[in-house]
């Protein structure tokens, strides 16, 4: 029997009642789709947008940092807090594409942390696979940039706020790791963390751009996660210099969570959580810099190949 049939059969007052049914449900579907409208533009609404394509960038090719959609801790724009604040700057004698690139400078300082990030809000999305895209060049005086182990963290993926990132990229005098640290936090250490510098972990160290390390050169990078508080996280970085076709899979990493939780803090798919890039290291007495260029965040390797020029 057809819909149209049952219907034909109520009485009238089932048929008023059903009609006023309907109104309502059609009030509210109406409702939500206006309220949708109306949110601004942002990372949990470019998430579903944007699922194989870039869901946010910055190249810095609008001569500086677009505030509407990053902010900075970086003396710029933050006040120094627990860390000596460094700077950054959008300028065009360094660049790896385009026209523009950003410098960052962390100062000496033999007491404090010093750094320097730009932080773009998420949430922690659990299940998804991001892309992440990187240009990073290192001058010619690089070298070691702290005399405590973890060296130069200058990207964090998915920053909880929990302890360090559960990804993230920390570079040092002659390589950059790949860090990972993640699972349950118990107020120490998370369950699985990667070695990174001298210090070792219960996972392997990992190498997103092995020895040796090249100065003056762009390096570009694409960094595959998938978000996971299971054993089914993925972690993938591939690496090439400026101007090579084929890329070096540099890190897989398979079989452990890629996201954190502690006792206050579960693991949850609409956490509200961060992506950082730039610059921070623990104290030392020199000041040091690198230079950063086309980074997005992207739902599919292609997408985020083509940040990078």
């Amino acid at each position: 029997m057809t819909s149209l049939a049952r219907f034909s059969r109520l009485d009238r007052r089932e048929k008023s009642q059903f009609l006023v049914a309907c109104v309502v449900l059609a009030a509210v579907v109406c409702s939500l789709a206006a309220g949708a409208a109306a949110r601004p533009s942002s990372s949990r609404s470019a998430l579903h947008a944007g699922r194989h394509g870039i869901l946010y960038r910055e190249n810095w090719e609008n001569g500086r940092l677009d505030t509407t959609q990053w902010g900075a801790q970086c003396n710029n724009l933050t006040e120094p807090n627990f860390a000596t604040r460094g700077s950054y700057t959008v300028q065009q004698t360094t660049v790896g594409q385009g026209r523009w690139a950003a410098r960052f400078d962390l100062p000496a300082d033999a007491t404090k942390p010093t750094a320097c990030e730009v932080i773009h809000d998420r949430t922690l999305d659990l299940g998804r696979d991001d892309y992440y895209a990187l240009a990073l060049r290192f001058p010619k005086n690089w070298r070691e940039p702290s005399g405590v182990f973890w060296g130069l963290v200058i990207a964090q993926f998915n920053y909880e706020g929990i302890t360090g990132p559960p990804v993230g990229l920390a570079a040092h005098g002659n390589y950059v790791n790949l860090i990972v640290g993640s699972g349950f936090f118990d107020g120490v250490a998370t369950r699985w963390y990667t070695g990174n510098g001298i210090g070792r972990g219960n996972l392997p160290r990992l190498f997103a751009i092995p020895r040796p390390l090249k100065r003056e050169v762009w390096h570009q990078l694409v960094i595959h996660v998938r978000w996971s508080a299971g054993m089914d996280g993925e972690v993938d970085v591939k690496h090439r210099i400026r101007g090579q076709n084929r890329w070096k899979q540099t890190v897989r990493l398979r079989g452990v969570p890629t996201v954190q939780w502690s006792r206050t803090r579960p693991a949850l798919s609409a956490l509200g959580t961060t992506d950082k890039i730039g610059a921070y290291r623990a104290q030392s007495s020199f000041p040091i810099s690198l230079v950063n260029d086309g980074f997005c965040r992207a739902g599919s390797f292609r997408a985020a190949e083509r940040c990078l020029r």
